[in-house]
């Protein structure tokens, strides 16, 4: 009777160490998506900025290079809008760099086979699933 007291105890703390594993691992993925989450947004916002800035730029070009002069417009407002795409591009790497992009992103759809493809990697790359 005791023996399978002391066995069943002996499951209840190899079940608790399982679960407590277990949850520790869900949170630190969980904490980790919450801050590839912040980076994202940050970066994004970024990127819309620097979208706003060049279309604000090419705006000010076009409304004013009459009145200003080519040469003037040119130098007030054209490497301001540089500056801005060069910054688009450099915002677009860095999210580039958070996911994998899907080779029917184009279309929107995605295949059974680049699906498992996908849950494949994460499996390999995180090993939680």
């Amino acid at each position: 009777m005791l023996l399978a007291f002391g066995v069943l105890f002996v499951l209840a703390v190899i079940i608790a160490i399982v679960t407590l594993r277990g949850l520790n691992r869900t949170g630190a993925f969980y904490e980790e998506a919450i801050t590839q989450g912040e980076e994202i947004r940050n970066v994004s916002d970024h990127l819309t900025i620097s979208l706003l800035q060049a279309r604000r730029a090419e705006k000010n070009f076009l409304l004013r290079w009459r009145e200003e002069g080519f040469d003037t417009a040119y130098t007030n407002y054209v490497p301001v809008f540089t500056e801005s795409i060069s910054f688009m591009r450099e915002d677009s790497k860095q999210l580039k760099a958070f996911g994998s992009v899907a080779a029917t992103l184009s279309t929107g759809e995605i295949t059974q086979e680049q699906y498992d493809a996908d849950i494949a990697t994460l499996n390999t790359k995180h090993r939680y699933i």
